[in-house]
């Protein structure tokens, strides 16, 4: 074996990334011979079993009576306390499944039945005895660390603890690392939030197989390690790898099968050299009209919480973005400003060889933007080949959509066609550099007419953005959702990031007074700062109502909770709980849960309980 390919916890349990699968195609190309493997699968498979499961209902019943036996609780405990009644009061809806569970005589195809749809739920009961540390859906899963993922100190010194995955990861890895070893270990880390268990997946195999050099990659690391200081992270790994990933890896595994391999020769490379951090040049994109399609046979795909059929895959009709001009997006970087358009064929064969070869037949196109002169041939083909899809995309507003494409997409599986419309006010349109207006994207929506299932993506808490503009907005996607033209919309809060025209230029957006997450010297998305328009905690507090963080807001609570067949009395009330916990949501936005629980018990919130 030439290299090994790691997929970190967190992403989705229920189907594979695209990163691993087009790498290995990619590599396998070239005569390499790759292994694969998904942490985060094996995170899910090992956790969701009836006993992690039935212990942490068990652990959450006893848990919540000694909290509701307590006189008084401080912030963290309060949030315990509200997420045990929550889940205590929905285990009630699954009382057969836990039973199931409980007999012992269920299998794991019946098993992975029993999770489909409310693997939230399940996953939340198994971590339970975990709290505060622990892994919610947002929308991919992500992960409540004891520590900050943008901190180097942090990521270091979260491997000298036990977590959440740590038995899962030895276990795995001391299994899947045996004779022949391969030169190279490469991890992937597409989210943030994979950054920790990636760092510490390394240190295990820097101690099962010291000598094998590890690698890491994904927008996870080349979006925030770029401004990389702290050279402690290489006693982590061996070096990491910037942008795109295909041609790096060909040329450090080349690089490392020679006499003398020397580092200073791979491109896109960042490593430790005599104590000082190296950058190499950057090397050219492969032409996407020479790559493979992805070979998710690296993966089990029968160990996913979604059988084949039911499984959507990601694959690309394209590269980079054609537009590439949002002041907010990541434009100055390689995934966004390297665009590849290969021929609309292409991309259909990569269509049906995925079909045939994996029994797939569900897709989201994960393209920047989906161009409908392409996505109007794939579904021609597809409908003349009578090949049945279910496929989602996301694109620009355009006069291209018209209603007799989107028609058509729609007769050739689209389920979801999301459009980035961000904003119904033409002046902050302007400032985002969408090439949008108002008029267009009301006269695009209205011509198709309901033709295709539209999602709007918006964006809430734009620099100077007022509070009247996003309420115009926020109207016209209620009306056009009302009305039937669109089938829903998602407001994301506005946080400007590396790589984009106002992380370079914030004061040409009026932003000042900018304060940096603490602790952080990586390049984290920044939430908290000054400029005109809506204060932030006004957008904190806006955001926190469209996308409530402890799941949906309490709408009867009762006297009483039956546990185990008793009747417990309610001793603190949940009513003032919520609102405190909000509250201090829209305080501190910018921080990490487990920082703001801290943060919530250092400035001696508490709440006592009714009956002191």
């Amino acid at each position: 074996m030439d290299i090994l390919l790691i997929n970190a916890p967190f992403t989705i349990p229920e189907s594979p990334n695209i990163s691993i699968p087009t790498l290995a195609a990619y590599l396998k190309e070239k005569g390499f011979q790759v292994s694969a493997l998904d942490l985060n699968q094996e995170f899910f498979y090992h956790t969701l079993t009836p006993k992690n499961i039935l212990n942490g209902l068990h652990y959450a019943t006893e848990k919540f009576c000694a909290l509701n036996r307590s006189v008084r609780m401080n912030f963290s405990e309060m949030v315990e306390y509200y997420k045990l009644f929550r889940l205590i009061t929905a285990s009630k809806k699954f009382a057969v499944q836990l039973s199931a569970f409980r007999s012992g005589l269920i299998g794991f195809q019946d098993f992975q039945k029993m999770m489909s749809g409310v693997i939230d739920f399940y996953i939340h009961l198994a971590s339970t005895p975990w709290y505060p540390e622990g892994v919610i859906r947002a929308p991919v899963f992500i992960y409540n660390s004891p520590f900050n993922e943008f901190s180097g100190q942090d990521i270091l010194d979260a491997t000298e603890r036990e977590l959440i995955f740590s038995e899962m990861m030895r276990a795995t890895l001391k299994n899947c690392l045996t004779p022949p070893l391969p030169k190279v270990v490469g991890i992937s880390a597409v989210f943030a939030s994979q950054i920790v268990p990636a760092f510490y997946c390394a240190s295990i195999i820097k101690k099962i197989v010291p000598d094998v050099h590890i690698t890491m990659g994904g927008p996870g690391i080349f979006v925030f390690f770029r401004e990389l200081k702290n050279t402690g992270i290489f006693t982590l790994t061996d070096s990491l790898v910037m942008d795109e990933g295909e041609v790096p890896l060909e040329s450090l595994l080349h690089e490392l099968s020679g006499p003398n391999p020397d580092l200073g020769r791979v491109p896109n490379l960042v490593y430790l050299s005599e104590g000082k951090i190296c950058r190499n040049e950057r090397a050219p994109l492969p032409d996407m009209v020479t790559l493979p399609s992805p070979d998710y046979s690296v993966f089990d795909l029968d160990r996913y919480m979604d059988s084949r059929e039911k499984m959507r895959v990601p694959l690309r009709l394209s590269r980079g973005c054609a537009w590439q001009q949002c002041s907010f997006c990541k434009t100055t970087l390689s995934m966004v400003k390297s665009f590849q358009q290969p021929p609309e064929e292409l991309a259909y064969q990569h269509i049906k060889h995925t079909i045939a070869e994996f029994g797939i037949r569900k897709f989201m196109f994960s393209d920047e933007s989906a161009h409908p002169i392409v996505l109007e041939y794939i579904s021609r083909r597809l409908l003349s080949d009578g090949l049945s899809t279910n496929w989602i995309a996301h694109t620009r507003v355009s006069r291209l959509l018209t209603q007799e494409r989107c028609k058509l997409f729609k007769d050739a599986g689209c389920t979801k066609l999301s459009l980035g419309v961000e904003s119904f006010s033409n002046r902050v349109l302007k400032l985002m550099r969408k090439g949008i207006t108002c008029e267009l994207t009301d006269e695009v929506i209205r011509g198709i007419e309901g033709a295709a299932p539209l999602n709007l993506y918006m964006i809430l808490g734009f620099p100077s953005e007022t509070e009247e503009e996003f309420q115009k907005g926020y109207d016209q996607v209620r009306h056009y959702k009302d009305a039937g033209l669109i089938a829903d919309f998602q407001y994301s809060l506005f946080t400007f990031c590396y790589g984009s025209h106002i992380w370079e230029h914030p004061l040409e957006y009026g932003i000042v007074n900018i304060k940096y997450p603490e602790g952080c010297d990586l390049s984290p998305d920044i939430y908290e700062f000054e400029s005109s328009g809506m204060p932030r905690e006004r957008v904190f507090e806006l955001y926190l109502k469209l996308n409530p963080r402890m799941n949906v807001s309490l709408k009867h609570a009762p006297e009483y909770l039956e546990i185990n067949g008793t009747q417990e009395k309610i001793q603190f009330n949940l009513y003032d709980i919520q609102a405190i916990i909000d509250k201090k949501l829209t305080m501190d936005m910018s921080n990490s849960f487990i920082s703001i629980l801290q943060r919530g018990d250092q400035s001696g919130l508490h709440i006592n309980s009714m009956n002191q």
